[in-house]
């Protein structure tokens, strides 16, 4: 099934075609950034340093100026509070890309 979108370039409207899939999941990571803006800054910042950014631990620590238990601790948090925000917006397991 293909979904067409409208989109603006330069000031002309373009007819885009885009797949049911491409769709979905354009709305899923919508849906997860609007949820990452509304969670604490320090677990934000921690969530996207190790799972966007790829650091571990230690270096996600080193960048924020915490210890590393203080990372633990703040993405256990910050994990717990996505999943309440993401079943907000309908999101309930995590889907493969």
């Amino acid at each position: 099934m293909n979904i067409f979108t409208l989109e603006e370039n330069i000031g002309e409207e373009l007819l885009s075609v885009q797949t049911e899939d491409e769709f979905f999941r354009d709305e899923r990571r919508h849906a997860v950034l609007k949820c990452l803006n509304r969670i604490d800054p320090d677990c934000r910042e921690a969530l996207w340093l190790t799972f966007f950014e790829g650091l571990s631990y230690a270096e996600a620590a080193a960048v924020m100026g915490i210890n590393v238990k203080k990372v633990d601790n703040l993405l256990i948090k910050g994990k717990q509070r996505m999943r309440t925000e993401l079943a907000k917006e309908g999101i309930t397991r995590v889907e493969e890309a």
